[in-house]
């Protein structure tokens, strides 16, 4: 049986998930990493997009978006530390859309783009 691979996803202020799952799909740069039972120890910078928790299937059973930052991935321990980061779960196409035509700056931009495209395409995830 594999085993689970323990996921940290912290902001400076507070840890946003904490949980084990069978795989961790991280936006890495410059491509996506997936995280499973003893990947080697890795140090990576990630790039916006989505973090997402595989269960035993390997299907996303969460979805997180992240406004880039970095993991380390030692002893089947995933510590993923970002500026920005939140779940599917809190927050709908409407609300996503509405920041975009809100918000000022690059980053914040690219950030709800991602998250706007993702529930357009993924409407019931």
């Amino acid at each position: 049986m594999t085993e689970k691979v323990k996921l940290i996803l912290a902001k400076p202020d507070k840890i946003v998930k904490s949980g084990n799952y069978f795989g961790i799909i991280l936006p890495g740069y410059p491509d996506n990493l997936t995280v499973i039972d003893g990947r080697a120890p890795s140090m990576v910078r990630l790039e916006p997009g989505i973090v997402q928790l595989l269960n035993e299937a390997g299907v996303a059973e969460e979805k997180i978006y992240i406004g880039g930052g970095v993991a380390q991935i030692v002893d089947n321990v995933c510590t993923v530390s970002v500026e920005k980061a939140l779940s599917a779960k809190e927050i709908s196409l409407q609300e996503a859309s509405n920041r975009l035509q809100e918000i000022k700056g690059e980053e914040n931009t690219l950030f709800y783009q991602i998250i706007v495209d993702d529930l357009t395409a993924f409407p019931d995830k």
